[in-house]
């Protein structure tokens, strides 16, 4: 009598379950980090997407944050409504950050 109940690795799919959740089609990562080049954490965003859905939240201990658009895609605003207008004197928006 054999010890497995498979033939095939413990981390194998046979399958795949009709019941999880698909992969966005779309997102978008924030990422808040100061003049220092630091991350500021925790900070309150207010996301506004291409189809007028707000989204808010908050960024996490390292200043990231990424919010999954299933079939949005397109420009979004994204404000901190925390931080002061006159400190902020510049954002910009940055591609990808770099896997790893």
């Amino acid at each position: 009598m054999a010890n497995e109940f498979s033939s095939l690795p413990p981390d194998a799919v046979v399958l795949p379950c009709p019941l999880s959740p698909s992969v966005p089609a779309h997102w978008i990562e924030i990422e808040l980090v100061g003049e220092d080049g630091n991350p500021i954490p925790w900070e309150r965003f207010r996301l506004v997407l291409p189809g007028g859905d707000i989204v808010e939240g908050a960024l996490d201990d390292k200043g990231y944050a990424r919010v999954d658009c299933h079939t949005q895609s397109g420009e979004c605003t994204v404000t901190f409504p925390d931080l002061d207008a006159g400190a902020v004197s510049y954002l910009q928006a940055a591609g990808p950050r770099p896997a790893g």
